[in-house]
């Protein structure tokens, strides 16, 4: 894609949201403080924003892939990675498990296999790849219907209600931080057959997604020659921003019913779109990219990095794992973004056969 079309906005937030969930997962193994929990609190667009990402850039993409091509992609991108880094996790989980002794992880590890192979036990992570792949099955699916941008607006409320309301009657009618996870725990864990398990997940993985799709829809059928976007536009990316923070740091207290995740991630998503601003040196430019095409790859291996940093720690500062501080959680976060990072450059094909082809002229 040749620069001056580029999405920067994309990239931008694409970076900001894998470290939000880095940092997400820098927590966990011990009680936190007030602080260290609004600080993750307010991170919670992350993975809602690359669901919301998603969606955009697969109808996107429909318009040059054909039907088989488009599929084959999904498969390529989100199941192969799933399948292998669910046995990564695994083998390094039973490594763990046979080094500390008396762990029970390996007597409980193995005990439901069908959660292993479709649901990414192996990982508390990984479930989003197969939660992205049926959403992007069922969205190629759907957006063979033509629309326009109030019927997609219509769904898209519709949608939210169902899925707001979904989580209230699995809550207790308690929405209080209430995430799509804790309702596909519970139904992972459920004492149902494994198909009848198979099909209610595949549904709730529909449910969660559907939001997310008719919003995608819904930036496409926009009318953006309208004579009121044409008069705002300049205004646009200041204003959505302030707008996007406001929601973030106050929207569930003014409104816990309907400010849920994906609210997040598609606010968030509007913002990028409509982020104008592009890095100014090549430098930065190249910063960019390679931390927004590295991001999938930080995401799948970060929680190793971030586990492996926090038993170092143990070892070398026990008190210092006592409570979850925001220092904690920074130290934790951003070493294990930029060690991921690097993990990711270092194991990329091109840069691994640009390392080799300098050896050879050296």
């Amino acid at each position: 894609m040749k620069d001056s079309s580029r999405q920067w906005g994309i990239d931008l937030a694409r970076i900001i949201s894998t470290y939000g969930i880095v940092l997400i997962h820098s927590g966990g193994y011990a009680a936190s403080d007030n602080l260290a929990i609004k600080l993750q609190a307010f991170f919670r667009f992350a993975l809602p924003f690359f669901i919301a990402a998603s969606f955009y850039l697969l109808f996107n993409k429909k318009k040059e892939y054909k039907l088989f091509k488009l599929i084959s992609s999904r498969w390529n991108r989100l199941v192969i990675p799933y399948l292998v880094w669910s046995l990564i996790y695994l083998i390094v989980r039973v490594i763990k498990a046979l080094i500390i002794s008396n762990n029970p992880d390996l007597l409980t590890l193995f005990q439901d296999p069908f959660s292993l192979i479709f649901f990414g036990s192996s990982a508390l992570h990984l479930y989003f790849l197969p939660l992205l792949f049926t959403g992007n099955l069922f969205a190629i699916l759907i957006n063979n219907y033509t629309t326009n941008f109030k019927n997609s607006f219509i769904l898209f409320f519709i949608s939210l209600t169902i899925y707001n309301i979904v989580l209230q009657y699995s809550t207790h009618f308690s929405m209080k931080w209430v995430k799509f996870y804790d309702v596909f725990y519970s139904l992972q864990i459920s004492s149902l057959q494994p198909l009848s398990k198979l099909l209610l997940i595949q549904g709730w993985f529909i449910l969660i997604c559907l939001p997310y799709i008719f919003f995608a829809r819904m930036i496409y059928t926009y009318p953006y020659n309208n004579p009121f976007h044409v008069k705002i536009q300049k205004y646009c990316s200041p204003l959505l921003i302030l707008l996007f923070l406001c929601i973030i740091l106050f929207g569930r207290i003014l409104s816990p019913v309907f400010i849920t995740e994906p609210i997040f991630g598609c606010m968030l998503l509007i913002v990028a779109l409509n982020f104008s601003i592009s890095p100014s040196s090549s430098f930065m430019k190249n910063i960019l990219l390679n931390l927004s095409e590295a991001s999938f790859g930080i995401y799948l291996i970060h929680h190793l990095i971030v586990n492996f940093s926090q038993l170092l720690i143990y070892k070398i500062y026990p008190n210092f794992l006592d409570q979850i501080s925001i220092f904690s959680l920074l130290v934790f976060s951003v070493s294990g973004f930029l060690i991921s990072w690097l993990v990711v450059n270092t194991l990329n094909p091109k840069n691994m056969m640009l390392y080799i082809s300098n050896l050879k002229n050296s």
